[in-house]
Order: C-alpha cells, then structure tokens, then sequence
C-alpha cells in the first residue's frame, strides 16, 4: 500500500502530514517548526505525493539464482481486476482496442490478421503476470526481474530478440505528482509496457492510433517507442515550470522577509532537484543510445525524431541546472539578507548606546565620592547637567541623520 503525502507551502516551510492524519491547530514546538522538508520529488510543489517507500519491494537475496525463475509467486494468480492489460493491436487500415483482467485469456486471443503491430500495457506488477509474458515472448529472466525492482535505475539492455528499458514515470494528476517505475520491452512486431498503477501519461498516442493515416500505424514499434519516450520527457515540462514558478515566490519572500526556515525549504527544494537530475539524465543516456547505437537496430526514419527527444532532454537538465544555481543563490541572499538585518540591528544599537554616553560619562564624574565639586553647591547646577547632557545628544543625533546613519526623512 502507498503512503501519500502532502505538502503545504506557506511562504516560510513546508508542513507535512499522512493522508489519514488530520493538521490540527496546535502549535508546533520549535524543534519540530524547523523539521527537514520531505525529500520527495514535488513535495516543495505543494502538491501530493505519491511515495513507494513504504510499498514491499523486490529484494535480492545475497547468493540467490539470478533471474525471476525461482521467484516465490510467480504461480500465485492474481485476484480478477488487480491487473489491469490494456491490448492495442493496429495497423494502416485497421486497428482493435481490447481490455482484459485475466492474462491467460488474453494470451489465448490471437492477434488479428489485419493488424501487423501489438502494444500491451500492463497496469500493475505482478510476478505471475510477468513470467507469463516472459514465457509467452520468450522474454530475458533478467529483464523479467529487472521489471519487478520498482527501484531500478532507468537503462536500456539488447538481449536476443528484443530490448528492455527501463524509465521513470513522472506526471501531475489532479494535483497528486505520480512517480513510478516503468519497463518497456521491445520486439519485432510487438511492444510491451508494465506500470505500476492505472493512469499515465500516453491517452493521447492512443487517439492518434485511432486515426488513419497517423505515423503510427504506417510504422512499426520503432515509432511507438519514439512516442512513448517523448510524452515521458515532455511530460517533465509543466514539473520544471512549477519549480521554477515556486524559486520566483521564495526569491521574493527571502528578499522581502528573510527568516532562516526558510533554508530548510531551500534546502529540500535542491534536494528534489538533484533527485529530477538523476531520473532525467539517465533518460538522456537512453535516447542517446537509441539514437546513435545501431546495433540496436532502429529504422533510420525514426532517428530524426530520437534527436528530437534527445534535444528535448538537454533541455530539460539546462533548466534544473539553472534551477540548481538559482537555488543556490538562494541560500546566499537569505544568507545575506540576515546578514544585512543583524547589521541594521546593531547599527541602530550602537547609536542608541552613543546617546547615553554623555550622559553616562558625566554622571560618572559627578558620581564619585570626592567632598569638593564646585558645580554641587550651585543652585542651577542639577539644570545644567540635563542641558548639557541633551545637547550633547541633540548634537550627535543632528549629526548622524546628516550622515543618513538613521535615514530619518526618507
């Protein structure tokens, strides 16, 4: 089960809490006011997030057989209606859209004739589903285990007969931010993706495969990936506009209200930046693979638009670079922000100090203990300390306005 989080921006930090939980009106203590920004990707978006920490895993057994062979449940069949396989077949003059719940009846039902290309998307994990279509396309063990590590670092492998990728899924869905993990599998006449969860960002190349005549049909799997890499980068674009939307509002907010919790929220904003560089770049090895390798066997008709996704990817780290440096700034305008703050205070400080330092000296001297002052036995003696000591006063402060140490007037 997923935990989701939420994450309220007020301008000074970010205040998280569990889906199930209710904020209260309490007042938080200062130790937990200055508690660390959650560090997943968009938690500083004020958006939700959707986090798999908490979600069972595939682990690795030190030593253990490698592949999905000897997975424990791999022959525990899924309930109907946890998995959800959505089968496109199309051609030029025909396509069919089907939907299954169980995967043996969908591998019962041929492709039909009219259709030379397949696309199955695959709508949970499960290791019964994976090895069924590891054993029905001869799929690698390794891909098929690679498919289940929810965790796996975007890549791409050949292996005989078909190519694997691995990628990262991000997207903003009614203000939710979906994170997870993506396998994409390759074959000659047939593509296959398996998601974690219902809902993606690929509705509009499945109406574009309703069109006759579209670039889709007249080509073979080639394309599809094509389509499918790039609605996956361009996908990133209205993340990277709120980022940047979001560094506009906290420059303004350090310049106009410089509070050190700030730094927290600065801090986890870089975070999250340094974590969309390291989903994106690898991304970027991807298409640069599929781009320039040719043993991957890509049809030269689809390099152009590769170079388009490639360009579209160096793009994108051109912005969180910039994003990076500009958080960065950040820090260093709070920093100096505070800076200049505790200077004003102790400027004013000191000259509130350099008021009374007449006076105090004066009364120190008429304060010792010697019997023969002159000035004690005259009568308008008291009244001459006070219009010495206000004059010497008035004096100083004509004087530091002059300066525009106190910038009165302005």
């Amino acid at each position: 089960m997923k935990r989701r989080k939420h994450t309220r921006w007020n301008r000074k930090y970010p205040v998280i809490f569990e889906e199930d939980d209710e904020p209260t009106d309490q007042p938080e203590s200062e130790d937990q006011s200055q508690e660390l920004p959650s560090m997943e990707i968009g938690s500083s978006l004020g958006l939700a997030v959707d986090s798999d920490e908490d979600e069972d895993e595939h682990v690795v057994v030190p030593g253990a057989a490698p592949g999905i062979d000897r997975h424990p449940e791999i022959n525990v069949k899924p309930a109907n209606g946890t998995i959800r396989i959505r089968c496109i077949d199309y051609g030029v003059d025909a396509v069919k859209f089907t939907e299954y719940d169980d995967i043996d009846a969908f591998l019962l039902k041929p492709k039909p004739t009219t259709c030379a290309m397949r696309w199955i998307n695959v709508d949970g994990i499960n290791p019964y589903v994976i090895n069924k279509l590891k054993e029905f396309y001869h799929l690698h063990t390794l891909a098929a285990e690679d498919t289940l590590n929810t965790r796996q670092r975007p890549k791409i492998d050949a292996y005989e007969g078909h190519l694997y990728i691995a990628a990262r899924m991000l997207m903003i869905q009614e203000e939710t931010l979906k994170n997870e993990h993506l396998s994409i599998f390759v074959l000659a006449d047939t593509l296959i993706t398996i998601q974690e969860e219902t809902g993606d960002v690929w509705d509009p190349i499945r109406d574009r495969l309703k069109i006759l005549g579209s670039r889709l049909r007249t080509h073979d799997t080639s394309f599809l990936l094509y389509s499918l890499m790039d609605a996956l980068v361009d996908h990133l674009f209205p993340i990277m506009e709120r980022y940047g939307e979001l560094l506009e509002e906290m420059e303004s907010a350090t310049i106009e209200h410089p509070d050190p919790k700030n730094h927290y929220h600065i801090f986890g904003l870089k975070r999250e930046l340094n974590m969309l560089r390291r989903v994106l770049w690898p991304m970027r090895e991807i298409v640069d693979i599929l781009y320039r390798d040719e043993k991957r066997g890509l049809p030269l008709a689809v390099k152009p638009y590769l170079r388009d996704v490639l360009d579209h990817c160096s793009e994108l780290l051109d912005l969180i670079d910039n994003y990076r440096d500009m958080a960065a700034s950040l820090t260093e305008l709070m920093l100096n922000a505070s800076t200049v703050r505790m200077n004003e205070v102790i400027k004013m400080l000191t000259v509130l100090a350099t008021f009374f330092i007449p006076t105090t000296f004066l009364a120190s001297v008429y304060g010792m203990n010697f019997k023969h002052f002159p000035e004690l036995d005259w009568k308008y003696g008291y009244y001459f300390f006070w219009v010495i000591s206000g004059g010497i006063s008035a004096t100083l402060l004509y004087y530091f306005n002059k300066k525009g140490w106190l910038n009165f007037g302005k």
